[in-house]
């Protein structure tokens, strides 16, 4: 990370160095990575990815016993998350029983549906099947045009860009 002069590659190299500290057992040393890479975020003006570091880091707080300074450091992701429109992450921070970094894929994936509606959920999961605006329309017997509002605001809410994104979370895979 030391190597990388690009402050935003440096930060997701001391994030992903956090997290395989944390995902071995180290939460000292994967504290200290996520206070690193968070201030290079903010250092960056990448005030969402400090905001998820610092949501990161208060996992691993937690992990080692210290919950006030856990509690303060999910409150502070929180508020940068809320303030950045990083809806995902601030849902993240408001519900400690979401999955943190490293948690199973199925469990990430049902705590950002929460954040739907039944009709988005819906539309999400026919989409996530691979399924094309015009199908999904005629299997809800809705209009394509009401689908594709639907859909961007799945989009909106669960901070993905774009369809793929939305099969690839449907699928488990962010």
């Amino acid at each position: 990370a030391a190597a990388v002069e690009v402050p935003a590659r440096r930060g997701y190299a001391l994030a992903a160095r956090a997290h395989v500290a944390a995902m071995e057992g180290d939460h000292r040393a994967a504290q200290r990575l996520y206070r690193s890479a968070a201030r290079v975020f903010s250092s960056a003006g990448m005030v969402h990815m400090q905001a998820l570091t610092l949501l990161a880091n208060a996992a691993s707080l937690t992990a080692t016993g210290a919950h006030a300074q856990a509690e303060s450091t999910r409150m502070l992701a929180e508020e940068l998350a809320r303030r950045s429109g990083a809806a995902v992450i601030s849902h993240l921070a408001r519900c400690p029983e979401a999955p943190a970094p490293g948690q199973a894929p199925g469990a990430a994936v049902a705590a950002r549906l929460s954040l739907l509606t039944s009709r988005e959920r819906e539309i999400a999961e026919i989409a996530g099947r691979g399924k094309r605006t015009r199908e999904i329309a005629e299997e809800l017997s809705l209009s394509p045009r009401t689908v594709d509002v639907h859909l961007s605001r799945i989009y909106r809410k669960l901070d993905i860009p774009s369809r793929t994104a939305l099969v690839r979370l449907m699928a488990g895979l962010v």
